[in-house]
């Protein structure tokens, strides 16, 4: 039996504890970890495990520039020769960029987007979230061979943006429920907002499949919750392991696993009708050298003539114009001492403003901008602007927005205009 390829890229941080787990609890795959840019090892692997961590910091937006590296190409193809692929946190967010779920067609039919707590019908948090929860089988995958249609079982999330967003409920894998098996799409139940309580995702083949939980974190006493622990030494198998055990039973057995779905095509539509302005605007650029356009230029440019990327955010505050100074001062919106307000970019380019679907991050700040600092804001909308130079920006503007790489159209909206 060949190993599995834990794929690391810039940025990921789970791939040692994902080896340590395989390589204990399954000696018989055992695992490698495997660069991003060694594309030429990788056919020598039966199965391939995409680890989580922050795959180029999250730049652009979660898994994107990975999902767009030349080693998502040769992933791609393993995974039509049937071979398991399974990607954890950003791993499960690289493989959602990259169309290989759920219709694994390519196209993109899903979106990861920032955490939704939610109790009747109130938002009661966003952002970061890390706790043991539980989900439920709800099909037979290459991940799922160890498992019964219906089990439920104890897995840790730790994630920002997992929240899946999307019209296909079918695809899923794994749903968030209680300890009896109930779907509840209520917090803490459904700990991040997730349409459907969807866990986790395959695509029609059943071979790839992208998971938020960890079950990775099942194989270490320290990260196991006191009533899974077996304080006797370092490991202790919890169910989550599970998941990848079944990889194995994939591969020596070759059972195939049922096709359940019909490829999803995005709908890649600019937003339609007005979006919502307040009164003031404030167009927010670094000082300090901007990594994050350069990345997304560097990625960008392997594709098209692109010069440059440049970006900013925009805010839309619903506030007295006399409270503006008072809002910069919070440090809510910017911080004085590396950003500053500028006006639109000069020079001819494309310029693609994009906006969460649900505006999670303004919510909270004009939440705190109310109760923390006592300012009188009645709403918040937040933007992010992204400058595209390239040459004859009329012939390439449909192209490039067509990438995905600037927005993801189940969890965010776009405008674009010709600058200049």
């Amino acid at each position: 039996m060949k190993k599995v390829a834990v794929i690391q890229f810039p940025g990921t941080n789970c791939e040692h504890e994902t080896k340590r787990a395989v390589d204990h609890f399954l000696p018989e795959m055992g695992a490698d970890i495997v660069r991003w840019n060694e594309t030429d090892r990788l056919a020598s692997y039966d199965a391939f495990i995409i680890a989580g961590g922050f795959s180029y910091e999250d730049r652009g937006r979660s898994g994107v520039i990975a999902a767009n590296d030349p080693v998502m190409k040769v992933i791609t193809k393993e995974a039509e020769k049937g071979k398991p692929v399974l990607g954890i946190c950003n791993g499960a967010q690289i493989l959602v960029e990259s169309g290989l779920v759920p219709g694994g067609s390519g196209d993109v039919g899903f979106g990861l987007a920032r955490n939704k707590r939610m109790r009747d019908g109130a938002v009661v948090g966003t952002g970061f979230y890390n706790d043991w929860v539980y989900v439920r089988c709800m099909a037979k995958t290459a991940f799922t061979h160890a498992f019964s249609i219906g089990d439920v079982i104890p897995i840790p999330v730790a994630h920002g943006e997992g929240r899946f967003v999307g019209d296909d409920i079918s695809s899923a894998a794994f749903c968030y429920c209680d300890k009896g098996g109930g779907v509840l799409d209520e917090y803490p139940v459904n700990p991040n907002g997730s349409v459907g309580n969807i866990a986790a995702v395959c695509n029609a083949s059943g071979n790839v499949m992208a998971i938020m939980p960890h079950p990775e974190r099942c194989a270490f006493n320290h990260q196991l919750p006191p009533y899974l622990r077996d304080e006797t030494g370092l490991f202790h198998k919890g169910p989550g392991m599970k998941m990848i055990e079944s990889m194995l039973m994939h591969m020596k057995k070759k059972v195939s696993a049922r096709k359940r779905m019909e490829n999803v095509h995005a709908n890649r539509d600019s937003v339609s009708g007005k979006w919502e302005r307040h009164n003031v605007r404030l167009r927010v650029s670094l000082i300090i050298t901007d990594d994050e356009a350069i990345s997304m230029r560097n990625a960008i440019r392997k594709r098209f003539p692109v010069t440059d990327v440049k970006k900013e955010v925009l805010w839309d505050i619903g506030c007295e114009d006399s409270l503006v100074d008072d809002v910069i001062r919070s440090g809510e919106l910017m911080n004085t001492n590396k950003e500053r307000v500028v006006s639109s970019g000069d020079g001819s380019h494309i310029e693609i403003e994009v906006r969460d679907r649900d505006d999670m991050l303004a919510l909270s700040k004009c939440r705190n901008l109310n109760e923390r600092h006592g300012l009188k804001v009645s709403g918040l909308k937040r933007s992010v602007v992204w400058r595209v130079y390239v040459a004859d920006p009329k012939r390439y503007a449909d192209d490039i927005v067509s990438t995905l790489m600037f927005h993801n159209p189940y969890s965010q909206e776009f405008r674009v205009e010709i600058k200049g």
